[in-house]
């Protein structure tokens, strides 16, 4: 008797112990929490295949200081930080800079400026940490997928 109720108070303890805690950001709560940088950006073509880091190619170095801003009410901004990008800065991030971010689920995040609409899956995130990837068909219709890693920063 004393092993099965010793055995019972183990697995609630263990269970509760696993369960996800309130006061554990949302991902709504997480994006709007902070400023956040590109970390880095890394390719998979096609698809399961080992990514590569494309980060150093694809942006410039002032570019990697911007801050992107998830803003409560779904307004969306990319701002240049220390260095300036001249000439003018054309990161995706940072032509949808002004355009409204809406979050679907926990898991579609999408960025839309005017025309420009860029859905992005949320991978993983923490309070200092977020993943997105977005897959898309590249010239030789094989699907490859981007995933971008963006760090909190001040």
């Amino acid at each position: 008797m004393k092993k099965s109720l010793l055995l019972s108070a183990i697995l609630i303890f263990g269970l509760l112990a696993c369960k996800k805690s309130a006061d554990d950001p949302t991902v709504n709560e997480t994006l709007t929490s902070t400023r956040w940088g590109i970390y880095s950006l890394t390719l998979e073509s096609p698809i399961g295949s080992s990514p590569v880091d494309i980060t150093g190619t694809t942006f410039k170095p002032c570019e990697l200081d911007d801050a992107i801003v998830f803003n409560t009410g779904g307004s969306f901004s990319c701002k240049d930080s220390n260095t300036v990008c001249i000439p003018a800065n054309n990161s995706i991030f940072y032509n949808l800079n002004g355009g409204t971010w809406t979050l679907s689920g926990d898991t579609l995040l999408t960025i839309k400026k005017g025309f420009n609409e860029q859905p992005y899956r949320i991978k993983s995130f923490t309070p200092s940490y977020v993943e997105i990837f977005q897959q898309q068909k590249n010239y030789l219709d094989q699907l490859v997928r981007y995933t971008f890693k963006l760090k909190a920063v001040n």
